[in-house]
């Protein structure tokens, strides 16, 4: 049996990284989405599909900014139509049918041009954000579950060295993770992601030292992970395929921590140009818009018409939703740009944590319970 490294365990007066965090768990819009510690982590999507716009209509309404540039709009809709009537009372320019249908011309071309780059900027963003969760986040926890699956059968013992062993590897990864959506975050600090990690428990004062003296690079822990591999793994039969594996996914770890950090750091931004040109084409759009509405409401009034209640209310109705539709849009991306934030899109971080330890210690157990097996002890007499 081979000895097993002396590998520092997390000290007694600290909180215990194996304890269950205080997870705030609520479901809002009818009981169609699950929040925890007020972040999305799960939905109904047939109740969604079916009335989701009835349901969660909150956040967009509930948005100063958006509201804000709504109102703005309904004002320029009022106002143009107000100066389209005077101009056409002094008789300075004629409203009808003809300046209504090219003032919705000169829309339709720009909403045309504007909705084929707004559907790629969104989706082109949205890809990013889906990457980051699926590829980056999946592909480090993915890594992370085959390294202590293989941990748990290469070491079933339970022996006081060799679980410190199993559980220090568990730690030090959930410490890379830790440190790495704390660097993920816009307002991280080191000192702070440093304090918030050794105050969880994932890890020692002396491994925080360590780590803060390489600019709290979240790799650091993994390459501890490496070396206690090597070390411990030595004697035991098939050790370079083992340690081979080992490195693997420990790499592969590494792969999620540093994809991770590029797609939210300034290295993934949107090219200027397009973000600047997005920006430009809404405003145009809605100033567009409040120029067509304006005429058509100004033809209405001026000109005779029948329903003329009806076409009022839905001038109105398009000079509200457009504006709501294309800058809530706009704060959507603004809240995905960065997905380890506080808006209610971003990740459930410290559900992840739960999650990804109990996963890891179950593997643990699993590889310890398999050691009393008659079953599994026949086969391995085979």
């Amino acid at each position: 049996m081979p000895q097993y490294e002396k590998v520092p365990s997390a000290p007694e007066d600290i909180a215990d990284w194996r304890a269950d965090n205080n997870l705030q768990r609520e479901t809002k819009f009818g009981g169609a989405v699950n929040f925890v510690n007020g972040r999305i982590d799960g939905y109904r999507l047939d109740s969604l599909l079916r009335m989701g716009f009835f349901r969660v209509h909150a956040p967009a309404f509930s948005d100063k900014f958006v509201m804000k540039q709504t109102w703005a709009v309904v004002i320029m809709v009022v106002a143009w139509a107000f100066i389209f009537m005077l101009l056409h009372l002094s008789h300075v320019m004629h409203v009808d049918s003809n300046l209504v249908g090219q003032s919705s011309d000169i829309f339709g071309y720009f909403g045309s041009l504007t909705g084929f780059l707004f559907g790629f900027f969104i989706f082109d963003n949205l890809a990013t954000y889906t990457t980051v969760k699926n590829n980056y986040l999946g592909g480090f926890w993915g890594a992370f579950q085959t390294l202590m699956a293989l941990t748990g059968a290469w070491f079933p013992a339970n022996d006081p060295k060799t679980k410190n062993f199993k559980i220090t590897i568990v730690r030090w990864g959930l410490a890379s993770f830790n440190l790495m959506c704390g660097e993920a975050k816009d307002d991280g600090k080191i000192e702070e992601i440093m304090a918030n990690t050794v105050a969880k428990g994932l890890l020692t004062p002396e491994e925080a030292d360590a780590v803060t003296s390489l600019s709290g690079n979240p790799v650091v822990p993994l390459l501890w992970m490496i070396e206690v591999f090597q070390k411990n793994l030595d004697g035991h039969r098939g050790a370079d395929f083992k340690v081979n594996k080992a490195e693997d996914n420990i790499l592969l770890m590494r792969a999620g921590v540093g994809n991770t950090l590029t797609a939210v750091s300034s290295f993934g931004l949107t090219p200027l140009p397009l973000v600047h040109l997005m920006s430009a084409l809404v405003k145009i759009q809605l100033l567009l818009l409040s120029v067509k509405e304006g005429v058509n409401i100004a033809d209405i009034l001026v000109n005779e018409h029948d329903g003329k209640t009806l076409q009022l209310c839905l001038s109105l109705l398009m000079s509200v939703a457009t504006p709501i539709i294309f800058q809530s849009l706009l704060e959507f991306v603004i809240m995905i740009r960065n997905p380890f934030g506080d808006d209610w899109v971003d990740f459930p971080v410290a559900l992840y944590h739960q999650q990804i330890r109990d996963e890891m210690l179950d593997f643990i157990k699993a590889g310890e319970a398999a050691v009393g097996l008659d079953e599994l002890q026949k086969i391995k007499l085979i």
